[in-house]
């Protein structure tokens, strides 16, 4: 679900070409969740969620008149996240690539979004640099 406060901020961080990511978390949760109540495997209750997800956050987007209802949403865990983060503790940020990402997270399970949500927010503070 996406709020008018949330509308807002991402109207006003369009207005001043300020990026804004939307992320859904907590996918493991809501995994286990879908899991129990439909009776369905891992692989169903996260494919469900991500056509949920998508699907429910386009049509907020399309509700509030935002001017781009396809924009991304990237669906996490903040333990998953954590998980391949912390690997990249003494390394700084300009040097990771999206190998390096990948690699960290080749050990870590149930990786949706978090790979293409560390590397668009690494190239987008790359590109704000520069």
């Amino acid at each position: 679900r996406i709020s008018e406060t949330d509308m807002q901020i991402l109207d006003k961080c369009e207005k001043f070409e300020i990026p804004t990511f939307l992320v859904r978390t907590n996918s493991e949760t809501h995994i286990r969740n879908l899991k129990r109540s439909r009776k369905i495997t891992k692989e169903e209750a996260i494919k469900k969620l991500i056509k949920d997800t998508r699907e429910s956050v386009k049509k907020n987007l399309e509700a509030g008149n935002y001017n781009d209802p396809n924009k991304k949403v990237y669906i996490v865990d903040r333990y998953v996240l954590g998980e391949i983060v912390s690997s990249f503790t003494k390394m700084h940020y300009s040097n990771i690539t999206e190998d390096d990402l990948r690699s960290a997270a080749d050990s870590v399970e149930g990786i949706i979004d978090e790979c293409n949500l560390l590397m668009d927010l690494l190239d987008t503070a790359r590109e704000r640099r520069h």
